[in-house]
C-alpha cells in the first residue's frame, strides 16, 4: 500500500482555528485511507484495612449468597462482594508510596498475588486471586494468565498452547534490567514456535528446564522477597510477553508483592498460522484502545486480494475478511466496521458501544479460519498520527495562520528524497501578531473528559488546546494547539499530547 503524505485540507477547515472543520464522506475516506496505509477497569485506590476481618466478610457475603433466593439481593451481594475483593487484593498504600518513582515510568504496575493453595475456591475470584495478566490485568483465571503462585513458587504456562520461561536474576535492580541483561537476552529472541509439534516440545523443554549464558530456565522458580525474575509467557491466540518483576514484601497471609515492567510485547503467536498484532492506527502502541478509534491489525493471509471501503457506513466484511470483537459484556463477539483489508494488514474501527476491560479481537480470514489476540478497552487510548505512518517523527498536520486579515493553511512536513521519508517543514510564527496553530490528526482522543483534561508541551513550554474531538467522520479526532511564541526560534522540539492522564506518542516539529 502507498505511504501517508501530508494533509492538505485548505479547502475543508471552518473559518476559525477553535473549531474542527466537516468535509463529506469522501474526503474522509480517502484521508482516513493514506494516513492509515502500509470494563477497562481503574483500579480501587488501596485502602488500610485489617486484611483478616475485611477476608472474614469475603466469606460472609459467600455464605449469605448460598442462601440467598431473592435476585436483587443477590445482585446486591454479588456487587458488595466483588467491591471487598478488590480492595482484599490490592497492594497497601505503602506499597505504592513507596515504588512511586517505579510506577511512574510506562508499562509498570503493582500487583498482589495470592497463594493458591490457600485462597483458591476461598475468594468468587477464580484461581484464588494466585493468577494474573500483565496484558489485561485481572487476576481471574482464564484470561490469558501470565503468572501464578503455587506452594512457594512462580509458575508459567498451563497447558501446552499456554507455555513459558521464567528465570531468577537474584539481586539484579530492577530498574535497570533491559532485554540486554545477560539473563533477559535468551527470553527476548526466543521465537515461538507456530506448528503444534514444535510447541509440544518447548512445553516439554520448559517442563524439564535447561541451561542458556549461566542461567536456568524453566516453567516454575522459587518465589523470594528482595528478588528480581524475568518471564517469557506465550499463549497462542492470547498474547505473548516479556516482563521484568521483582518481590517486594510477603504479607502475613502468604501473599506477595510484585512490581513489574513490560519489556517488550511480541506479536501473538496463532497455531499453525504465523502471528499477529493490533496496535493503535496512530500511535503504534498495542494493548489499550478506546471505543471510536482506529486499529490496525497485522498478520498473515488476512486475505487473497486488496479491498478498502468507499462508503459510510462501513462495511463489516470486505475480502472476504472480518473482525469481531469479545468485550466482558457476555453478551457474544461483535463484528466491527473495517476501513481496509490487505493479504497482511486490516484497518478496522473499535465499535462505541464496547465495554470497557479486557476483551479479545478475533479476525475471520478469507481462508476460512481465524486469529484471535487479547487486549483492553478504555475511554481514552491517544494517538497521534504522522507523516510516514510509523507514529514517529513529524506529525501529520498542517498550520493555521490568522493575520493581516488572512486564514493561511500550510504544511508541517515534506518528503526528503534522500533519506526516503518525511522530515519537518520549519514553521514560520511570522510577525508578532500573527496566529499560529497546528491542527494535529488522530485517534482515540474524542471520548476525553473535558477539554481541561487535555494538554499539550512543545519543547516543554505548555501550548493552548481550543479544541480536541472528533473531526467529522468514524475514528479520525482532531486537535487544535496555539503555538506560544516564546518558542519562535527554538528549531526542532518535541511534542507531548497527554489525555485524561494518558500520554500519547511523542512526535517531533520545527519551529523558526
Amino acid at each position: 500500500m502507498p505511504r501517508s503524505k501530508t494533509v492538505h485540507c485548505q479547502d475543508c477547515f471552518a473559518s476559525t482555528a477553535g473549531r474542527k472543520f466537516g468535509w463529506n464522506w469522501k474526503t474522509y475516506l480517502n484521508t482516513i485511507f493514506f494516513l492509515l496505509v502500509v470494563v477497562y477497569v481503574a483500579p480501587v485506590q488501596a485502602q488500610s484495612v485489617d486484611r483478616a476481618k475485611l477476608l472474614e466478610e469475603i466469606v460472609d457475603l459467600q455464605n449469605q449468597l448460598k442462601n440467598a433466593t431473592d435476585p436483587l439481593q443477590i445482585a446486591m451481594l454479588q456487587g458488595e462482594l466483588k467491591i471487598k475483593e478488590i480492595i482484599f487484593l490490592q497492594p497497601a498504600n505503602e506499597d505504592f508510596v513507596a515504588n512511586s518513582a517505579s510506577l511512574a515510568q510506562p508499562d509498570t504496575g503493582l500487583i498482589r498475588i495470592m497463594p493458591r493453595e490457600g485462597f483458591d475456591g476461598v475468594l468468587s475470584t477464580r484461581g484464588g486471586g494466585a493468577y494474573y495478566s500483565f496484558i489485561r490485568l485481572t487476576h481471574e483465571y482464564g484470561y490469558g494468565s501470565d503468572l501464578s503462585l503455587e506452594q512457594r513458587n512462580f509458575r508459567v504456562g498451563f497447558a501446552v498452547a499456554v507455555f513459558g520461561f521464567l528465570v531468577s536474576l537474584g539481586s539484579a535492580d530492577f530498574e535497570t534490567v533491559t532485554t540486554d541483561h545477560p539473563g533477559v537476552k535468551y527470553l527476548a529472541s526466543f521465537v515461538a514456535p507456530t506448528s503444534e509439534p514444535e510447541a509440544r516440545e518447548q512445553y516439554r523443554r520448559s517442563g524439564q528446564g535447561f541451561q542458556e549464558n549461566g542461567f536456568f530456565y524453566r516453567y516454575y522458580v522459587a518465589a523470594a522477597v528482595s528478588t528480581t525474575y524475568a518471564v517469557r509467557s506465550i499463549g497462542y491466540g492470547d498474547s505473548d510477553t516479556l516482563v521484568v518483576f521483582r518481590v517486594t514484601r510477603q504479607d502475613t497471609d502468604g501473599s506477595l508483592i510484585l512490581l513489574w515492567k513490560l519489556l517488550k510485547w511480541f506479536p501473538t503467536p496463532q497455531l499453525n498460522g504465523g502471528s499477529m498484532a493490533n496496535v493503535s492506527a496512530a500511535s503504534f502502541k498495542r494493548g489499550v484502545f478506546a471505543r471510536e478509534s482506529i486499529v490496525s491489525l497485522f498478520g498473515n493471509e488476512l486475505s487473497a486480494t486488496t479491498a478498502l471501503a468507499d462508503k459510510l457506513p462501513l462495511p463489516t466484511s470486505l475480502a472476504g475478511a472480518s473482525v469481531a470483537v469479545f468485550d466482558n459484556s457476555g453478551r457474544g463477539g461483535k463484528y466491527v466496521p473495517l476501513f481496509v483489508v490487505t493479504p497482511n494488514q486490516i484497518n478496522y474501527l473499535m465499535p462505541s458501544d464496547v465495554f470497557n476491560g479486557p476483551a479479545t479481537i478475533t479476525v475471520y480470514r478469507s481462508s476460512g479460519n481465524s486469529f484471535s489476540e487479547d487486549m483492553r478497552i478504555a475511554p481514552v487510548s491517544a494517538g497521534l498520527f504522522t507523516a510516514n505512518s510509523d507514529g514517529q517523527g513529524v506529525p501529520a498536520a498542517v498550520t493555521l495562520r490568522i493575520g493581516r486579515g488572512m486564514q493561511i493553511y500550510e504544511p508541517i512536513a515534506r518528503f526528503d528524497s534522500g533519506q526516503n521519508k518525511f522530515v519537518a517543514t520549519p514553521i514560520d510564527l511570522g510577525p508578532e501578531d500573527d496566529q499560529v496553530f497546528l491542527l494535529l490528526f488522530g485517534t482515540g482522543i474524542r471520548n476525553r473528559s473535558s477539554l481541561d483534561k487535555v494538554s499539550v508541551k512543545i519543547g516543554g513550554v505548555d501550548a493552548p488546546v481550543n479544541y480536541a474531538g472528533a473531526q467529522g467522520g468514524p475514528g479520525l479526532d482532531q486537535i487544535n494547539v496555539a503555538i506560544p511564541r516564546s518558542l519562535k526560534g527554538s528549531g526542532e522540539v518535541e511534542l507531548t499530547l497527554n489525555v485524561d492522564g494518558q500520554s500519547a506518542n511523542i512526535v517531533r516539529i520545527h519551529i523558526n
